[in-house]
């Protein structure tokens, strides 16, 4: 165990194993990142990664559970304050404002971008996308619900996986994933 994931296991917020630090609902991109490990590292080792209101999917990767992510560099956008304990890589985010980032985020810094959306609207997914495409170089994974399937192509181009996002608590929506690029999330 390297000094880094020791420090950041301690700055850890006190939550339960992938659940959203709201608790508005357990995130399906945590529940999905085991499915795409294969897909983004080895050739994206010492890759940056923005987890655009994802904070579970950032503690996963700051912990090292998901494999290979010891070589990643990820920051975590966030509204939740809280998340200031992560230091520099907290970036205060409110999808209202969509492009209120702080200077030194400059555009395309980010190989992949990982979002989960905090509400199902059309609204809130057209404000969401402005952000992904100020940030994405590279890739996006976005965990919303089906039914924003046809906004998720318009805005970003993204098609729909078909890899189901479990949840511990039965939602009334079904979600999925979307990506720009070919995942072993499509099979």
């Amino acid at each position: 165990v390297t000094a880094t994931k020791i420090s950041l296991s301690c700055l850890r917020p006190p939550l339960l194993p992938c659940r959203s630090f709201t608790g508005r609902r357990e995130t399906g991109l945590c529940r999905a990142q085991h499915r795409w490990t294969s897909t983004l590292w080895g050739r994206w080792k010492r890759t940056g990664i923005a987890c655009l209101s994802a904070p579970s999917v950032y503690q996963k990767l700051k912990q090292g559970v998901v494999e290979g992510s010891d070589g990643v560099s990820a920051v975590v956008l966030e509204y939740d304050r809280r998340f200031a304990t992560y230091g520099q890589e907290f970036i205060f985010y409110d999808y209202n404002e969509p492009l209120a980032l702080p200077e030194d985020v400059a555009p395309q810094s980010f190989d992949i971008v990982l979002a989960d959306p905090p509400y199902l609207s059309e609204e809130c997914l057209n404000k969401v996308a402005q952000t992904v495409k100020y940030l994405a170089k590279g890739k996006v994974l976005l965990c919303t619900g089906a039914i924003m399937e046809e906004h998720a192509v318009k805005l970003m181009g993204l098609k729909i996986c078909s890899f189901l996002p479990k949840h511990n608590k039965n939602l009334a929506n079904e979600f999925r994933c979307f990506t720009n690029y070919p995942s072993n999330l499509m099979s």
